[in-house]
């Protein structure tokens, strides 16, 4: 193998390294409907790859983006979401790492989610795309610390406040830590958003709903909840960008 072509092959491994540690190395989960698909080669599809290579290119500009391709019976509707904290560059990586895959784990189906660590994207014929698919999932932590149940009300009050202050922010966005009263350096890490065409309104109702529901499963690990409307995550370890 000549220089050129070692130097070609070093090239591609380094921006697949890339790739797979700014999203995250796996994909966190997946939905692929199931209701339709559609033929490789045809309006839809050449639709969806072109909405897909947009989303590419403009999400890392505002960290979301809402892009629809019109056509007369194949219009596709999709968006992408990276999150608050992270750089332009890392956005831009896992956003292709998310429409790559997705297409590989979803073949020819006509509605898809996808979400990693720093970013997610979904894809629909259907305007209102975010909704036939925004159930969600959740997510525990493997890590576990010795929290009682008396330190949930402290969590649940501090991730609260984080719903407050994203849903009063432009980004609608909030991250932030504290340590947990009467446990000497048990300190919490949470982290809330919303995508920016939610209003601050439902994206507080969404964040506030899966607190609840984050609490119900208290068990003293991490977890998290992702979906096409919020996405809500609290560690006892540091997870996100200072």
């Amino acid at each position: 193998m000549d220089f050129q072509k070692l130097s070609f092959t070093i090239a591609v491994l380094c921006i697949a390294l890339l790739a797979q540690i700014a999203a995250g190395a796996e994909p966190l989960y997946h939905t692929c409907t199931t209701y339709k698909n559609f033929t490789a080669n045809r309006d839809y599809d050449r639709n969806l790859n072109i909405l897909l290579n947009d989303l590419y290119y403009n999400t890392p500009a505002s960290g979301y983006k809402y892009i629809s391709v019109s056509g007369k019976n194949d219009s596709v509707y999709g968006s992408a979401l990276c999150r608050g904290d992270i750089s332009k560059a890392d956005c831009q990586i896992c956003v292709f790492e998310a429409a790559k895959v997705i297409r590989q784990i979803c073949p020819y189906h006509i509605a898809a989610n996808i979400w990693y660590d720093y970013c997610s994207l979904e894809y629909s014929n259907f305007n209102d795309f975010g909704y036939p698919l925004s159930t969600g999932y959740f997510i525990r932590s493997e890590f576990r610390v010795s929290s009682p149940l008396s330190s949930l009300a402290q969590i649940q009050k501090f991730l609260y406040g984080l719903s407050d202050e994203a849903s009063a922010s432009k980004n609608l966005f909030a991250k932030g830590i504290i340590e947990i009263e009467g446990h000497l350096l048990l300190y919490v890490y949470g982290l809330v958003q919303c995508p920016l065409d939610l209003t601050p309104a439902n994206c507080s109702t969404c964040i506030k709903g899966r607190i609840d529901d984050l609490s119900d499963l208290f068990d003293g690990k991490g977890a998290q909840f992702v979906s096409a409307t919020c996405n809500v995550r609290y560690e006892f370890y540091p997870f996100f960008k200072p």
